[in-house]
């Protein structure tokens, strides 16, 4: 993956789990530094995200790391949820296609927590989705996962 594109995704797990962590509101105020560390992201790296999404109108920063998703936030979060396979103003799209000519007695394990690996064969080309789900249960011995709230 090129350094444009994995920072936009970064970018964007970033902002999900504010929206995440903010239970999809904007009153509630989340230390952007404990936001990245559980990200495994260095201070600078969050510090970056942090002034591009401010820059975007995205999130509000607050006196000591303190950071909070604005409604604009919260648009651009349910809108790349709502349609995965397009781009957003200002994000890819978060649903991942691999496309490789031939994987043999090999396994492709990517994501990140909580992720699902789809794959399915089509035209003699295996795809994979890695999808992130909201939530996740079992009903009758069957996973049921679900993309919006």
């Amino acid at each position: 993956m090129d350094k444009p594109i994995k920072i936009s995704y970064l970018r964007f797990q970033f902002l999900h789990r504010l929206y995440k962590e903010s239970n999809s509101g904007n009153d509630s105020v989340v230390n952007s530094y404990d936001l990245g560390k559980n990200m495994e992201l260095r201070p600078q790296e969050t510090d970056q995200i942090v002034d591009y999404l401010t820059e975007e109108g995205l999130i509000d920063v607050f006196h000591g790391g303190g950071i909070s998703i604005t409604h604009k936030g919260i648009v651009e979060v349910e809108t790349a949820l709502s349609k995965p396979e397009d781009q957003t103003p200002h994000f890819p799209p978060v649903i991942n296609i691999f496309n490789a000519q031939q994987i043999v007695n090999s396994s492709v394990k990517q994501g990140q927590d909580n992720s699902i690996q789809i794959s399915h064969q089509d035209n003699n080309k295996i795809i994979w989705y890695i999808i992130v789900p909201i939530g996740v249960t079992v009903v009758g011995g069957i996973i049921v996962w679900w993309l919006t709230n």
